[in-house]
């Protein structure tokens, strides 16, 4: 490792072979490191090219037979650009699986495979193992340590009772369970500062009686010689599920543009009260993450006229730059909405937040959907994954805002499920179930947002304005942010789904109007 090799080798290291360790490491991630890293679920760069691959801090400790290698690795890429990953290799003589095989070091105790480390079961237990007896690992510049909460003990030998496996299917992180009673999730992709999701966290855990989101029984970070903090892992208690609420609801939605017309009425009453229970748990969420008391980090601050010149300003600064990648394209497209007309309507959308001053801004989700929702074996929901969304900055993600950011979230996927059940639709049956389909959503919605404003009427501040033009109003600006939001994440990813956003776009630009289903 080049730039790890100048500095003494830590205590944890693996003695006198140490060196030829370090030499095969950086030999390995030199020759294969860029192509293995690119085949990573996790890697959140496929798009771009990389170009070398630089460990900046590291560890060798010494496990049974292996050689537990957790590695801070900073990725350079042909743009010119770089980031941070989480990278933990181990040595191993044990089969490892030909997908999670970084290649293979031949020393003096022969040939041993280099290998992801979270897909072997010794290094999983290690990481639990760490967390349970809240020991730090010194690396060779900075520390990683291991903070288990005051309830993990009371997990514990659940969590051991059985294999830990990993959770298949996952991207940006990757997730381990232990004993079905635990689940740990490692950030690969870093970002200096704490994750929001061990915040949050921590405080609903340990301040609060809010039961419908996953206890945080630990947490794994780095400390570096600089002082700064990177986010590692999060362990929190594993939810038995029946999955997803937007994958059931797809299912939902599925079902009713297949039933008959006379019958849908029920079918939209049954999936509306759904809708509601989301909105009574999504309140409960903000009245406990206001509920912290002045002079507590989590305490709800008071919206001033420079929070509201600050969300607007950056508003126009996402409207200026769609309309100036909308301008690099051709002019309007066939069946798309001409977006020129309602341009003045979506910046003029800003002028909601105006209602908000004297409102409180508080910690929220920040990157709220139904796929952040679980439905429980017993009939309610919970909460994951408090994050924020993670292109943005941690900084910007830990900033305290409106709690209609997340209303407003919700309702983005409320339209996102409409929409994508219509796309499946055949052409003959579009009509019917189109209609069907907006009927369901403007139910929703207004369920939805019925039981959140009861639910928050508890709060010990208020959450939004009471006048319901004006929180109307206020709520348009934030579906507006998401929106435009949403416009660079469909053109990047999805091109074929950029039409819908600017839908939407062109309905929220009418003024002085109830945002429709759209």
């Amino acid at each position: 490792m080049a730039e790890l090799g100048h500095r003494e080798r830590g205590t944890s290291t693996a003695g006198s072979g140490s060196d030829e360790v370090w030499a095969g490491i950086e030999r390995l991630l030199a020759d294969r490191g860029p192509i293995f890293l690119a085949s990573r679920r996790w890697f959140g760069d496929k798009a771009r090219r990389i170009v070398s691959i630089e460990p900046i801090d590291s560890v060798i400790v010494p496990v049974g037979l292996d050689l537990f290698i957790p590695t801070i690795a900073r990725v350079w890429f042909a743009d010119g650009g770089q980031e941070r990953y989480f990278v933990p290799l181990v040595i191993t003589a044990a089969p490892v699986d030909d997908g999670g095989a970084l290649g293979t070091i031949t020393g003096a105790d022969g040939t041993r495979v280099v290998a992801e480390a979270i897909a072997v079961e010794p290094f999983r237990d290690w990481l639990l193992d760490r967390l349970v007896s809240h020991v730090s690992v010194p690396m060779l510049y900075g520390t990683l340590t291991f903070t288990p909460t005051s309830v993990l003990e009371d997990y514990v030998a659940a969590a051991r009772s059985g294999p830990s496996r990993m959770v298949s299917g996952e991207q940006s992180n990757s997730s381990i369970v232990y004993g079905d009673t635990a689940i740990l999730k490692a950030f690969r992709k870093l970002r200096s500062g704490t994750n929001p999701d061990i915040e949050i966290g921590r405080f609903l855990t340990d301040e609060t009686g809010f039961t419908h989101a996953p206890p945080l029984l630990g947490a794994i970070e780095y400390a570096g010689d600089d002082g700064d903090i990177v986010s590692i892992a999060v362990l929190q208690l594993f939810i038995p599920s029946s999955g997803d609420a937007w994958t059931a609801l797809l299912d939902d939605l599925g079902e009713l543009v297949r039933t008959p017309d006379p019958l849908r009425g029920e079918s939209v009453e049954r999936l509306t009260a759904g809708a509601a229970l989301l909105g009574r748990r999504t309140g409960d969420l903000h009245v406990a993450l206001a509920s912290a008391t002045t002079g507590h980090a989590m305490a709800p601050e008071t919206i001033t006229a420079a929070d509201v010149a600050a969300w607007a300003a950056t508003l126009a600064r996402e409207v200026e730059r769609f309309l100036a990648e909308e301008d690099e394209r051709s002019p309007a497209r066939p069946g798309q909405p001409d977006t020129s007309r309602p341009n003045l309507g979506i910046s003029s959308a800003a002028t909601g937040y105006q209602g908000l001053v004297g409102s409180a801004k508080i910690r929220v989700h920040g990157d709220y959907h139904l796929g952040q929702v679980l439905h429980t074996l017993t009939g309610d929901v919970v909460i994951l994954d408090f994050e924020g969304e993670p292109s943005r900055p941690v900084e910007e993600r830990r900033r305290k805002t409106s709690p209609l950011k997340d209303v407003a979230g919700m309702l983005r996927s409320f339209t996102y499920a409409r929409v994508a059940t219509a796309r499946s639709v055949s052409a003959g049956d579009a009509s019917g179930a189109e209609a069907a389909l907006r009927s369901w959503e403007d139910a929703a919605r207004h369920a939805f947002i019925g039981a959140y404003r009861d639910t928050t009427a508890s709060s010990p501040v208020p959450l939004y304005p009471t006048d319901t033009p004006v929180f109307d109003r206020a709520l348009r600006a934030w579906e507006v942010e998401k929106a435009i939001y949403e416009v660079g994440y469909e053109r990047n990813n999805r091109p074929d789904w950029l039409h819908h956003v600017l839908a939407t776009l062109d309905r929220l630009s009418a003024p002085e109007e109830t945002p429709p289903a759209g």
